[in-house]
């Protein structure tokens, strides 16, 4: 037990000279710190628009597909009559699965489930409301989202630095 004291007190004198030591760097510098902020509010010139169409069947899982491409085919034509090119038009995600009530259990079966997620890139903002109305129109039952973005963002996050900067002044 002596012994144990022993070498915990030899152990505290060699770690307290280096807590007793004074700091020998250099003293602290005062400072003054600013910041500032800016924003620059940008008209959109292009947005994305994510939607999707989902179908089902109780019984038939190619019925539930196929209704699924006859809603698709519709919303192609009115992408087509807006004048959005094919190249702006995305397959975000396809799942075709059975659903049952309780998810795991599979004691109630609701059917056979399609969903289809597209991405549409629209350079034309001011005919964001034409299209959405339309989608929803030939059967489109989900919007997942819409992002409004500049094709500038670069040249307006430049202004938004320097009128920041100049607020920091």
């Amino acid at each position: 037990m002596r012994m144990f004291g022993l070498i915990g007190l030899c152990v505290l004198m060699l770690i307290s000279p280096a807590w007793a030591q004074p700091t020998t760097g250099t003293p602290e510098v005062p400072k003054i710190t600013v910041q500032g902020e800016a924003v620059v509010y940008v008209k959109p010139d292009k947005i994305l628009l994510t939607f999707g169409i989902e179908t089902w069947d109780k019984e038939d899982i190619l019925a539930a597909k196929k209704k699924n491409t006859e809603i698709l085919k519709k919303v192609s034509a009115v992408l087509k009559e807006l004048g959005i090119p094919e190249k702006d038009v995305q397959t975000d995600y396809l799942s075709i699965e059975p659903r049952y009530r309780d998810g795991y259990r599979r004691e109630e079966f609701l059917g056979y489930f399609v969903r289809n997620t597209l991405v549409v890139t629209l350079q034309q903002p001011e005919k964001v409301e034409h299209l959405i109305t339309d989608l929803l129109q030939v059967g489109v039952n989900y919007i997942h989202g819409i992002e409004f973005h500049t094709t500038e963002f670069k040249k307006y996050r430049e202004q938004a630095r320097t009128l920041a900067l100049q607020a920091a002044k």
